[in-house]
């Protein structure tokens, strides 16, 4: 017979880190939602900071742009990765900070897999 290895409790800050990176995916994907509804043209907000509706097929700064497939796959090897390190947070800000990069990661391979943009993520914030 085998046995079963101990699986390890949801800490207090596991617990944190995820809770921050499900409110981080959803905000992620309402904000994502609305600037596809309803920016249709650039808006200046403030000083240099402006929206515009754009899509982006690399990672961030448009880094392998055109290769969407590639792309994902490496994103899809990050998310396992920093959820394995955000499963490690002892501290309150590490799972602060972990799940915040845990959650915008998901965000953006969700959206990559599921948005109907061929692999490209929707970009707003100029």
């Amino acid at each position: 017979m085998q046995e079963r290895g101990t699986v390890a409790p949801l800490t207090g800050a596991r617990l944190l880190a995820l809770s921050v990176a499900a409110v981080v995916l959803v905000a992620d994907r309402l904000t994502t939602s609305v600037a596809l509804d309803h920016l249709h043209h650039v808006r200046h907000v403030w000083g240099p900071f402006g929206l515009a509706l754009t899509f982006n097929s690399g990672f961030a700064f448009s880094i392998f742009s055109g290769r969407a497939l590639v792309v994902t796959l490496l994103l899809c090897v990050g998310v396992v990765v920093i959820a394995m390190v955000v499963w490690r947070a002892r501290t309150t800000a590490q799972a602060v900070g972990g799940g915040l990069v845990l959650g915008g990661a998901v965000g953006n391979l969700s959206e990559r897999i599921v948005g109907g943009h061929q692999g490209k993520v929707p970009d707003f914030i100029t």
